[in-house]
């Protein structure tokens, strides 16, 4: 994601950035497949310390910023979930991201264990962040729930999830 935003913005020069399509979801009994997650703040987790405590226990830090999104991003889309009547939920939340597909359930535990408030999980965010920051370009990832990163994409119908996520995170965008 990061040469193409970069093109983009270099072409464009847009004051804001939206970053929509699909995510995994973390909390089953909080959020459904389909429902919008919206980044208050990303935990890009691919820069890490990973150390060892007194007990020889692995002991994992994150090591990279964690970005808000920008404000005035935040309140426009907060305003838009603030009328959304139409399934499915809006969420705002920390979202996890790096550049792993994530389709382990223990692996993706781990990540959850790094941010516990995290909503969701995603590929791009970071890279986003990255371009958006140094071009002074204001960002915010809008996605939507495809698959639980619980290794059962496969065992579902997950091209046909996808495009039901990525539909729903667009409508609430277009919304």
């Amino acid at each position: 994601s990061i040469l193409t935003i970069q093109e983009a913005i270099d072409v464009l020069h847009p004051s804001a950035i939206i970053m929509v399509g699909i995510a995994f979801g973390i909390d089953q009994k909080k959020r459904h497949m389909g429902d919008i997650l919206v980044s208050k703040q990303l935990v890009p987790y691919d820069l890490q310390r990973v150390g060892t405590d007194t007990t020889g226990k692995m002991i994992v830090t994150l090591r990279a910023d964690r970005p808000s999104a920008s404000s005035r991003m935040l309140s426009i889309f907060r305003g838009a979930a603030n009328y959304w009547q139409a399934p499915p939920k809006v969420h705002f939340g920390p979202v996890l991201s790096g550049d792993k597909l994530v389709d382990n359930l223990d692996y993706r535990d781990q990540l959850i264990g790094l941010n516990q408030e995290a909503i969701g999980g995603e590929m791009e965010g970071a890279g986003l962040y990255a371009i958006a920051q140094r071009k002074k370009v204001d960002w915010i990832l809008v996605k939507a729930i495809c698959d639980w990163a619980d290794g059962q994409k496969t065992q579902q119908d997950e091209g046909q999830r996808q495009r039901d996520a990525a539909e729903n995170a667009v409508r609430f965008l277009l919304y």
